[in-house]
């Protein structure tokens, strides 16, 4: 029977029909979307730097990266790829002699990348790339930088960035002066390259060639220098050099 509504006029029970209008309207929810939680939490440090050692380590296993033409040791490129990504130079090989050119340049990467820290360098891609970063990364990047606020993370991410190329670029210009009366040009542009990034990154990792670390360089007043400049400034990082800037006293 068709619902409706009624009323009573006179002796007449007059029926009509319910109005379109007045019929209940169902509206189904949609389904919650769902979002996934492992790359917004502080985990992600973990699998950026998982990562960044596994694609370390498959490279410098490959014959290309190294000089003997045969596969690296699984267990030395391992350890040699983690020792780049965290900074810590512990070498199984002789850097300058077993890597090859492409080798030492995936060391250098990782020790970039490792130094500046993989949420300063992923932060400053995502911005120069897509211009964006999901306020959950805002946050761990908060909690990996040690501040207690969050406007302006993104411009500290790139600031972070910025003061470290410049003073890398300043070590890289003295060392290739130093370094061109002892090499072939194009080998003098790469040691000083390697030897800025090792050293502001406190790596410990070099290329010099014939010499136990910087031997060679004893009693070379400009490379030891400035090198040692490269590694204090590395070491105390950007926030202290911030502070220094902003008040003017330690």
């Amino acid at each position: 029977m068709e619902q409706g509504w009624r009323h009573r006029v006179g002796d007449r029970v007059i029926r009509q029909a319910r109005r379109q209008e007045l019929e209940p309207i169902l509206i189904e929810e949609a389904e919650p979307r769902r979002r996934n939680r492992r790359f917004e939490s502080p985990v992600i440090l973990i699998y950026g730097f998982g990562c960044l050692i596994a694609i370390g380590t498959l490279l410098l296993w490959l014959p290309y990266f190294n000089t003997t033409g045969r596969f690296t040791p699984f267990l030395t490129a391992l350890f040699t790829a983690t020792s780049a990504s965290t900074v810590t130079g512990l070498v199984v090989v002789d850097t300058a002699t077993y890597w090859s050119r492409a080798g030492q340049g995936v060391l250098m990467v990782l020790m970039e990348v490792g130094g500046l820290g993989f949420m300063s360098t992923a932060t400053f891609l995502l911005v120069i790339i897509t211009q964006r970063v999901t306020v959950a990364n805002q946050l761990i990047m908060r909690e990996f930088l040690g501040i207690s606020r969050r406007s302006g993370l993104l411009r500290l991410s790139i600031q972070v960035v910025s003061v470290s190329l410049f003073f890398q670029l300043a070590g890289f210009l003295i060392f290739l002066w130093r370094f061109l009366p002892i090499f072939e040009p194009g080998e003098a542009v790469w040691q000083a390259l390697f030897l800025t990034v090792s050293g502001f990154n406190n790596a410990g990792f070099n290329i010099i060639p014939e010499s136990a670390s910087m031997v060679l360089f004893r009693k070379e007043m400009w490379v030891l220098g400035s090198l040692t400049a490269l590694i204090i400034v590395g070491g105390i990082s950007y926030s202290v050099l911030a502070e220094l800037v902003r008040f003017k006293r330690f």
